[in-house]
């Protein structure tokens, strides 16, 4: 097969004259097919040809592409990879952002520096890195000896906090050494890079009314309760954050008024 591996049998039809076999080839290039057919009377005729190889190419890109969200809030993006039928062992992505408009949050506040959330398509993390000053963000995970069946999944999920209003942009870096790209053993594949951008808004003030369960005592008004607050629009995280609900008791409801809020259409979940 050129690739330095061989079949020793194949199906072979007397009346068209054909021999068939299939391979599959790990790497992209060209590769000399050869051909050797043995007779029962010990004759061989060999003849060869060149096969080439392509690769199909490999997306990497932001999703969603496009967000709005307001000023102020969380808003999470994920780093995703859709490589078909091809075989991956590795993907390193380096991207690029403007640390004036937007910043990383850190995922694991456990440990030293900024980090993105990984995913789990990959077994070991070599690299995970932010760096908020210039609006860089480094990450790579691979298979040591095994490769991911291709699909479509999520490499790494990377949360982050709207400062200013503006539009921004989020970009994969493809200039060495910060060269964004998969690779299977070692070997580059065709990479197909998709940014996303971010358009942050000075928002509405949006008010959670809502009532607490269970029984006890009547509040007064004007009575205070911390709760945790999650807003959600088309199942992506939009802000989480910890509020101070006031109670009143004229209409028996709690709220929390929340500030700078993008247009758009949020499910509300209060727990305290």
């Amino acid at each position: 097969w050129g690739d330095g591996t061989t079949t020793t049998s194949a199906s072979v039809d007397q009346a068209s004259s054909t021999v068939a076999a299939s391979h599959v080839y790990n790497t992209a290039g060209n590769f000399i097919l050869t051909l050797t057919v043995k007779d029962d009377d010990g004759g061989v005729a060999t003849d060869s040809m060149i096969v080439n190889v392509t690769s199909p190419k490999i997306k990497i890109k932001i999703a969603p592409e496009q967000q709005t969200v307001g000023v102020g809030s969380m808003f999470s993006t994920d780093i995703v990879i859709e490589a078909g039928q091809q075989s991956l062992s590795g993907v390193q992505v380096f991207m690029d952002f403007d640390p004036s408009i937007i910043q990383v949050v850190d995922a694991d506040t456990g440990e030293p520096g900024i980090q993105i959330l990984g995913g789990s398509a990959f077994t070991t993390e070599i690299l995970n890195s932010v760096n908020n000053i210039s609006g860089q963000m480094n990450y790579s995970a691979g298979n040591l000896n095994q490769s991911v069946n291709g699909g479509t999944f999520v490499l790494g999920t990377v949360t982050f906090k709207a400062l200013v209003d503006a539009t921004t942009t989020v970009s994969f870096s493809s200039t060495p050494p910060r060269n964004t790209f998969a690779d299977l053993n070692g070997n580059p594949l065709d990479t197909e890079l998709v940014d996303g951008s971010v358009m942050i808004v000075t928002g509405a003030t949006l008010r959670v009314a809502f009532k607490f369960e269970g029984g006890g005592r009547p509040k007064p008004s004007g009575w205070q309760q911390p709760v945790d607050i999650k807003l959600t629009s088309g199942g992506q995280d939009v802000r989480s954050l910890v509020a101070v609900a006031q109670f009143d008791a004229t209409n028996n409801l709690a709220f929390v008024d929340i500030l700078q809020v993008a247009s758009g259409t949020y499910a509300v979940s209060v727990t305290g």
